[in-house]
């Protein structure tokens, strides 16, 4: 049943109290558990698990793409003209949801109070692939280009949502970065053959994607009342009206911005959450990198923590 008006009340006095409903601070985080390695049929896996909220399980896989469609791998080669145009290859992304978790609450988040499961998802997948091809993203694109405007490599990204509970795209975005950072992709070497220029794929050499460890991670921050929170759980983000998803790199700076909801900003609470945003996401990068990049198939976990 959709939240009742005292029940809002209650959610959003609380934090401005300092108190949510789970105990939690306003600025604190749930821990995070992060699995790698996990589906044996992609090129990159991880499966992320907030404690008592969302789970997602990552795989990524690469397919080398010609410009006249003729494909070596999984997919089509739509796209990829203007991808190998710019000097680099493409990443697409597809973030769905099981049809269990989709099936409760008649299709929406949370006891069908909240928005459409679909369009949660669909956005998801939308600021996925803005972030990860664009320069900000930290992936050297331009190291996925086989032969210059004729073939390139297309990473796939498939999310897959087991369970929600809350702040989607934040988990969403750290276990691809632990999946692509997983992912090995075989070696492509360039050939003259009768004076043009072919490729060999090799069946036993692969290689890292370049830059995949600079890729950023973010937080996003729910206002509810007069105050913000991070890591939300779905009735909590049914009571906020605005959020505000911040990607930050290593050096502290804001790499992309999507604003979702209806609430209208003021820029000083924008200014806000862009200063919490650039203090929090450094460290979590720091803790989030040794664990994705620890070697072995092993469940690691990130501690929620308050900056």
């Amino acid at each position: 049943m959709p939240l009742s008006t005292a029940e809002r009340l209650f959610a959003a006095e609380g934090i401005a109290a300092s108190l949510r409903i789970d105990g939690r601070d306003p600025l604190d985080a749930r821990t995070v558990e992060l699995e790698t390695g996990v589906i044996l049929q992609a090129s990159g896996s991880c499966r992320a698990r907030v404690h008592r909220g969302s789970q997602v399980l990552v795989g990524a896989k690469v397919a080398i793409e010609t410009l006249d469609g003729a494909s070596l791998g999984a997919g089509t080669s739509t796209g990829l003209g203007a991808a190998l145009g710019q000097g680099g290859g493409r990443i697409v992304c597809q973030v769905v949801c099981d049809p269990s978790v989709a099936a409760t609450g008649g299709g929406r988040c949370g006891a069908g109070s909240g928005r459409p499961v679909d369009d949660l998802t669909g956005e998801c997948g939308q600021r996925l692939s803005e972030l990860l091809n664009s320069a900000a993203s930290g992936i050297d694109l331009a190291s996925l280009v086989v032969i210059p405007h004729r073939v390139g490599w297309t990473v796939y990204v498939d999310v897959l949502v087991l369970d929600l509970g809350g702040n989607l795209f934040d988990v969403v975005l750290l276990a691809t970065k632990g999946a692509l950072c997983n992912l090995r992709m075989p070696r492509a070497t360039v050939l003259s053959v009768d004076g043009k220029q072919d490729y060999d794929i090799s069946s036993h050499e692969t290689e890292r994607l370049r830059g995949a460890e600079a890729i950023p991670l973010a937080v996003t921050c729910y206002r509810v009342g007069r105050r913000f929170v991070i890591d939300p759980t779905l009735e909590e983000e049914d009571c906020s009206d605005l959020s505000l998803a911040i990607a930050v790199n290593a050096a502290g700076q804001v790499c992309y911005m999507s604003k979702s909801g209806n609430g209208a900003s003021h820029g000083s609470l924008i200014k806000t959450m862009m200063a919490f945003a650039t203090r929090r996401v450094p460290e979590l990068l720091r803790v989030a990198d040794h664990c994705i990049l620890q070697q072995g198939t092993r469940t690691r976990a990130i501690q929620g923590f308050k900056v």
